[in-house]
């Protein structure tokens, strides 16, 4: 199963207000996502849905996470498990088993970044479905952005798409990374600290008028745009980003890499 298809997500807590913001977040992202503030009836929903993810709360009234996750694996076995717990010494025993036993893949302390569960999600789904022909590297890549949570969330994903990747947090440290590594295409941002995006795609131009450069952005207008345009970028996307969008995105770099056989210099 590959993320490109619609995944689903099924989100369980007791909180309204973070299953509410966990569903607005995924859904976004482009997954299927069915929420339950109520653990008995989050049991009831196996009959009706089967997710590719359940994402659980730990302490809950009535049934906790971890015999939720029990019963719920009982009837759907393949169901991947995100359990969310924040500090319950009492519960740590019991994650730990979860975890051994498999009923659980990934346990994340509540009070985490957005991009820190969605890089959990796909880790999970692209997981499932590696092969051993995906394990040669599609081409190399260099993310640059000064929002480490990004350039994280960016390798992660990639990496499982099969390509080798690259990161760095400014400009110049990717000015540096380009002529060490030589990656066969660059994905940076615009606006950080010091030197910006521009400066670098400058910078890279004259060392190889040929490079590839795709833009990130949260800045989408037409004036940017025509900006991009003059600067020789090979293209653009927007922040924040979709699951739809990295799709996208993996088959532009992938469209680059095929097409790239120029050595830089």
């Amino acid at each position: 199963m590959s993320v490109k298809k619609k995944a689903s997500i099924l989100i369980v807590d007791d909180s309204e207000e973070l299953v509410e913001s966990l569903y607005l977040q995924f859904n976004y992202a482009g997954f299927n996502v069915t929420k339950a503030t109520n653990p008995v009836r989050a049991l009831e929903l196996t009959s009706l849905i089967r997710p590719d993810v359940l994402i659980v709360d730990i302490r809950m009234p009535k049934l906790d996470g971890i015999k939720l996750i029990r019963k719920f694996k009982a009837i759907q076995p393949d169901v991947k498990v995100i359990l969310m717990t924040g500090y319950y010494p009492e519960y740590e025993k019991s994650i730990k088993e979860a975890l051994d036993q498999g009923l659980a893949d990934r346990v994340i302390q509540k009070g985490f970044k957005s991009l820190d569960i969605e890089r959990l999600v796909y880790q999970l789904l692209k997981g499932s479905d590696k092969k051993e022909s995906d394990l040669k590297a599609k081409g190399k890549i260099l993310f640059v952005d000064d929002e480490v949570e990004v350039t994280d969330c960016l390798k992660d994903y990639f990496s499982e798409e099969g390509f080798e990747v690259l990161t760095a947090k400014s400009a110049m440290e990717a000015f540096e990374a380009y002529n060490t590594h030589k990656p066969d295409v660059v994905v940076t941002d615009i606006k950080m600290p010091e030197c910006d995006g521009f400066w670098l795609i400058q910078e890279l131009k004259e060392k190889n008028a040929k490079v590839r450069i795709i833009v990130m952005t949260g800045q989408d207008d037409h004036q940017m745009l025509e900006r991009f345009k003059e600067a020789g970028i090979s293209g653009y996307f927007s922040k924040p980003f979709s699951l739809n969008d990295l799709a996208q995105l993996s088959e532009k770099l992938s469209e680059c890499t095929d097409r790239s056989g120029v050595e830089p210099t």
